[in-house]
């Protein structure tokens, strides 16, 4: 009988093999896709009357559930995104981004468990041409660090930063698994993460917080008073989580 961490092993040897998905949404209504297109590059603001839009269009699509809950995610209403993930799952079960957007929104909900499963169904739902840059992995992670999975966390946060569109988005990975180094007494992996998430993302405080941490611990005061003084100073910005 194959252990969890073989299985989840396996598991991401297989979604590290899958081609990009870079044209989704395509619903094949060609003005539907024009406005969905247009929310989601659009300010949240923006984009919820085009989502309305969308619905008039099509209110059985659940795409544009999908893409609205994703916008909510990342506007930090986080109810309405698990309400439109939800409606989406309930149109089209297989929903492989809508359970992605569903663990993601789980994940700064502080629902760490419920994260995970989202985050399995996700992978579980990926066909070949819907991969979903790791994402679910990386959210995977950063739930089983929550959970105190320090050692269990280090799998999927790794691998997930296998393919990522850019540095930026692999920032927060290289982050929490920084963190599950310094839970496991592993200091020197840790800064080495924390030196490259900076590298990727120098603008975020919590990063110069725990290498600060760390620093101090290690013996390094004038560093890590000079890493404090930086998030000190960095202006305060809104963060999603993998973004």
């Amino acid at each position: 009988m194959m252990t969890r961490q073989i299985i989840l092993s396996s598991l991401i040897a297989w979604l590290t093999t899958l081609p990009a998905f870079a044209d989704w949404p395509n619903t094949g209504n060609e003005k539907l896709d024009s406005v969905l297109s247009e929310a989601k590059g659009a300010s949240h603001q923006k984009a919820y009357p085009l989502y309305q839009k969308a619905l008039l269009i099509d209110p059985k699509c659940a795409d544009i559930y999908t893409e609205r809950a994703s916008h909510y995610e990342r506007d930090g209403q986080y109810s309405k995104a698990l309400q439109d993930c939800e409606k989406a799952l309930q149109l089209r079960p297989d929903n492989a981004f809508a359970y992605l957007t569903k663990a993601r929104t789980c994940l700064q909900a502080g629902k760490y468990d419920e994260a995970i499963s989202a985050a399995d169904k996700a992978s579980a739902s990926a066909g070949r041409n819907q991969e979903l840059d790791n994402d679910e992995l990386r959210v995977w992670g950063a739930a089983l660090y929550h959970l105190g999975k320090y050692k269990e966390a280090l799998v999927p946060l790794t691998s997930g930063m296998n393919y990522v569109p850019t540095k930026r988005k692999s920032a927060d990975a290289l982050y929490y698994r920084a963190l599950c180094y310094e839970k496991l007494k592993n200091n020197s992996n840790a800064l080495i993460d924390l030196d490259s998430a900076i590298k990727s993302a120098p603008k975020r405080a919590q990063y110069y917080v725990a290498r600060a941490r760390i620093l101090r611990s290690t013996g390094d005061v004038k560093g890590a008073a000079k890493d404090e003084k930086l998030a000190r100073e960095l202006p305060k910005e809104t963060h999603v989580l993998f973004y």
